[in-house]
């Protein structure tokens, strides 16, 4: 008698995906996702942690399973970029981060919305941006997981206007010697160097825009061999 095959994680994960309303309502994306998922499962199946991270998928609330899957498509943006990832949630000082290079180099891979309770003049908006940023995402990340690195994922980009003023802000840095480039380094200080901002655009799984690319970033892009 043939036993009916146990789907893998890969499989359930996709399965799950598609049971969202998300996936019913986005039938699209939701085909290009699990398309994905497919193609890079012999890619990231053997690293430590990633099983861990298509479990949380699984078993997670509807939507999200959309932080994971950021967690995956970062990864594999940085894998075709010619990082190697050692490992998915890495394990330090009771912490956990989402990404482990072989080199070492923690990397903590987080979503942003801006939070508007009020309809501020436009130096608010600044303050209001850049206030919740630090305190939400990069202090965290940097101080509580302790990051090396930190990629920003527009994962709101389809539902949000707000996420667009955090692109806004970070595009200051194009502008040196200007008060606008100040007012960026005066709020984002030594963390600024140590950000790569996101923005899955033109597909829900590759080829992202980079908005944004601190200096550390560069280095570690300027200096990997193919």
């Amino acid at each position: 008698m043939n036993k009916k095959r146990k789907m893998d994680n890969t499989s359930r994960a996709i399965a799950k995906i598609k049971e969202t309303n998300w996936a019913k309502e986005n039938p699209q994306s939701s085909k290009e996702i699990a398309d994905f998922l497919m193609k890079i499962k012999q890619n990231f199946d053997s690293i430590p942690g990633y099983p861990k991270v298509l479990k949380d998928i699984i078993t997670n609330q509807p939507l999200q399973w959309f932080n994971y899957f950021s967690q995956i498509r970062c990864a594999n943006f940085l894998r075709e970029k010619g990082l190697c990832i050692k490992a998915f949630d890495k394990k330090k000082n009771g912490k956990v981060v989402d990404l482990e290079f072989s080199n070492g180099l923690l990397c903590e891979i987080k979503s942003f919305e801006t939070k508007l309770d009020k309809d501020p003049t436009a130096i608010e908006y600044e303050e209001h941006v850049f206030d919740n940023f630090l305190k939400q995402k990069l202090v965290p990340a940097f101080e509580n997981q302790e990051a090396d690195l930190v990629i920003i994922d527009n994962i709101f980009m389809y539902e949000s206007k707000n996420y667009r003023f955090l692109e806004y802000f970070m595009s200051f840095d194009e502008d040196p010697d200007t008060e606008r480039y100040e007012i960026l380094n005066n709020k984002l200080g030594k963390y600024k160097s140590k950000i790569l901002l996101l923005c899955f655009s033109g597909s829900m799984t590759n080829n992202p825009i980079l908005k944004f690319i601190g200096g550390e970033w560069k280095i570690i892009f300027n200096t990997i061999t193919y």
